[in-house]
């Protein structure tokens, strides 16, 4: 009997630990707070909550980690001045979702790439007449 009252406790606990989870998970998810939400995952597969109660948060967690990865993608390129290079990026971070004002530094940086190509270019074809 003392083992069944203890099994049952160790039931409650465990499903009390799980409801926690839920909560800090719905909590993170509703905040968008990506470090919040891989704590709360984290600990959601501590406490043995099911791949469906974790979905919406690893969603969340690696829609932002496919706009970091863009915007890092978008910087290097950027800085590459290589304008085939940030021309693929800027759409791919279109793909993904990246905000309008990051989009425009990156579309404001090609055309200024794309002056500096032409001013050479002009500058190449009068220095050799």
């Amino acid at each position: 009997l003392a083992h069944l009252r203890k099994s049952a406790r160790e039931r409650a606990a465990e499903e009390r630990r799980k409801a926690e989870a839920r909560r800090a998970l719905e909590k993170a998810a509703a905040s968008r707070n990506i470090q919040a939400l891989r704590d709360a995952l984290e600990e959601g597969e501590r406490a043995g909550l099911q791949s469906k109660d974790l979905r919406q948060a690893r969603s969340i967690v690696d829609e932002d980690e496919l706009k970091e990865d863009a915007r890092e993608s978008l910087r290097e390129a950027v800085a590459s001045g290589d304008v085939r290079r940030i021309c693929s990026d800027i759409r791919e971070a279109e793909a993904v979702g990246l905000d309008e004002a990051e989009l425009e530094e990156a579309r404001e940086a090609l055309a200024e790439v794309e002056r500096q190509a032409r001013r050479r270019l002009q500058d190449a074809a009068r220095g050799s007449c």
